[in-house]
């Protein structure tokens, strides 16, 4: 990938953490459902708390899809699923290195 001149470079203090406690990013989604309150949370996205907790519950049928994703980060602010992401899949590439 490369950043042209017209795009901002940003720095990220990457929480390691994240990727030790959870081992997907929908561990990460449920843990933030969870700790703001269900009912609270499936109010916000407009799903019933019953649905969303199958979904994060990883129930076959029921999915927690990007859509849904992309709406819990605008409405709560908590941005954790996407440093966990970007921890997992675009951490420090030394570091990796070094522990190998």
């Amino acid at each position: 990938m490369n950043i042209a001149d017209s795009q901002i470079q940003m720095t990220l203090d990457l929480d390691t953490g994240l990727t030790d406690r959870f081992r997907s990013v929908k561990e990460v989604v449920a843990a933030g459902v969870y700790r703001r309150g269900l009912k609270r949370c499936a109010g916000d996205l407009d799903v019933a708390p019953g649905n969303l907790s199958v979904q994060l519950a990883g129930d076959g049928q029921r999915h927690f899809d990007t859509d849904l994703l992309e709406r819990y980060i605008e409405v709560t602010g908590d941005r954790s699923p996407i440093y966990y992401l970007v921890a997992r899949y675009c951490g420090d590439q030394g570091a990796a290195r070094d522990e190998a």
